[in-house]
This record gives C-alpha cells, sequence and structure tokens, in this order.
C-alpha cells in the first residue's frame, strides 16, 4: 500500500524535518507536504513585516496531472531573487473541494505555527487563485478560522 510506505518513509525524515512529510491521512486519503524552510519563506510574506516578501501574493491551485488518482493543491509565491514560483506547501488529495482545501489551510496554519510560534498567524498582502468555487470557499473559511 502506497500509504504505508509513506508512513514508514516519514519515520526516517522526520530526523531532517519533521515537515517534509506532514501529515499522511489514509483515511482521507491525503499527504500533506511542506518544510521548515518554506514555512520560514511564509513568514516573510506577512503583511506587518519589512521583508520584500510581504508584497507578494500567495497563490493557490490545484493540478489534476502531477499525481494519477490524486489533485496536488499547491500555495506558492513569486520569489523576486529568485525569479521563479517557490513552493511554501503541497497536499495530495482525491478532490479538488472544499473539504479539501479547508484541509490544506489548517495543515499549513498548524505546520506555519511549529516553525513561527503558536500564536503567529499567515497573513499575506493577498491571494491568487482560479475561479474554482471551493479554492474561494476553503480561502474564506481559513481566513474565518485562522487570520
Amino acid at each position: 500500500n502506497g500509504f504505508e510506505a509513506l508512513i514508514e518513509l516519514k519515520h526516517f525524515m522526520d530526523v531532517k524535518d519533521p515537515l517534509l512529510l506532514y501529515d499522511i491521512n489514509q483515511n482521507e486519503q491525503f499527504v500533506f507536504k511542506t518544510s521548515r524552510d518554506r514555512m520560514l519563506i511564509a513568514a516573510s510574506m506577512n503583511l506587518d513585516g519589512d521583508h520584500f516578501l510581504k508584497d507578494e501574493y500567495c497563490f493557490f491551485d490545484g493540478n489534476h496531472k502531477r499525481v494519477r488518482d490524486f489533485v496536488t493543491l499547491t500555495a506558492s509565491v513569486y520569489h523576486p531573487l529568485l525569479q521563479k514560483q517557490t513552493i511554501l506547501a503541497t497536499m495530495q488529495c482525491k478532490h479538488e473541494n472544499e473539504k479539501f482545501v479547508e484541509i490544506f489551510w489548517h495543515k499549513f496554519n498548524d505546520s506555519y505555527q511549529k516553525v513561527n510560534g503558536n500564536e503567529s498567524k499567515f497573513h499575506p498582502i493577498g491571494w491568487c487563485t482560479d475561479m474554482s468555487s471551493s479554492n474561494f470557499n476553503g480561502l474564506k473559511c481559513k481566513k474565518l478560522r485562522c487570520s
């Protein structure tokens, strides 16, 4: 089973960075991944800060072609020094719907707080996403609960 193999891999990866495979949920069928470094980049995006990334939007989208039978939800930022999109977090899940978008942002904020402090919140200047209603609804729920 693929999930069992990921769980075994997580035990080895947790030594290096416990956020690399942050949450593997076989029942809900999702895998959330990020890293300490990516959450530090996310903290640099906070609107209240003084880092140059505070002026960059958080991009959010689902890709249906990356992993067979799964959707890959991705939060990213354009990094002007690197001149490319930099991934903040990804989650493979069965569907791109409101439920999984909400799970994504819940896991994102959990991992964000583990790195940046329990009281900290991810608060970028704005969001850029496609017209999927699940993305809007999930972001709205995320904002009401976490920002």
